[in-house]
């Protein structure tokens, strides 16, 4: 049944509105992306082409060519989704590892056990209390932990992450650089001082030794690719 001139007008109408929809939550996703660098570096090739495409996106809608705009956002957000997922793998609070703990030999080893419970029940509180956004608590929690195993560089590196979400850049820099004097091997560590420098403390010769440094740890090929064009645009950057 053939559709009159009413019904593709409406239709056009629809298929407007919902791709302006569309373009607007990407948008909202570009600004979020851009507001937190932090855990997470933006890599500015992706957003460029995610960005080319959303541009595309919007000047086949102003065309009327309808699935080509759909085709052109669809690229657009499955870039961006890709970056949330690996930003959110920075934003991860650690496990700490028990092995890294030294027990004190005053304590008795009847008493050991429970002193092992009674530090994985703080720890988990801690945990509980950063995800509920009580982040004083959370910080209050894991220093208590740390006082008695001052060289656990998980509880550091988890230090440094509740600052990130605090935005005390300095403070976070100080945690990671303790995790990494205790724990040398610790790559996104590294990562995170280099995006700390870089995007919020203003020295972008001390991001690219950071950058450096994760280079060395990093074991996917892609992500050093990706680390050495941040690195090439830093040194243009301070020439």
């Amino acid at each position: 049944m053939k559709k009159s001139a009413t019904d593709c007008f409406y239709f056009g109408i629809l298929r407007v509105i919902e791709f302006l929809v569309l373009g607007m939550f990407l948008l909202f996703l570009f600004g979020i992306f851009c507001e937190r660098g932090v855990y997470c570096k933006e890599d500015n090739d992706s957003m460029a082409i995610a960005n080319t495409y959303y541009l595309k996106g919007k000047e086949f809608l102003l065309k009327g060519e309808y699935q080509k705009a759909d085709e052109a956002f669809k690229k657009a957000e499955e870039i961006l989704n890709k970056k949330s997922s690996k930003e959110k793998e920075r934003r991860s609070l650690r496990k700490s590892d028990s092995k890294r703990r030294k027990i004190s030999s005053k304590i008795s080893p009847s008493n050991l056990e429970a002193e092992k419970k009674k530090i994985e029940t703080i720890l988990e509180a801690a945990k509980q209390a950063y995800f509920e956004g009580n982040l004083e608590l959370a910080l209050r929690l894991y220093a208590r932990v740390l006082r008695k195993y001052p060289t656990d560089a998980d509880l550091y590196y988890n230090l440094g992450v509740i600052y990130l979400k605090k935005a005390d850049y300095l403070s976070a820099a100080e945690e990671f650089k303790r995790a990494v004097l205790l724990d040398p091997s610790d790559a996104d560590a590294y990562y995170n001082l280099g995006v700390i420098y870089e995007n919020f403390l203003n020295d972008k010769e001390e991001a690219i030794s950071y950058y450096q440094s994760y280079l060395k740890l990093c074991t996917s090929e892609e992500e050093k690719k990706e680390i050495k064009r941040w690195i090439e645009r830093l040194r243009r950057e301070v020439r």
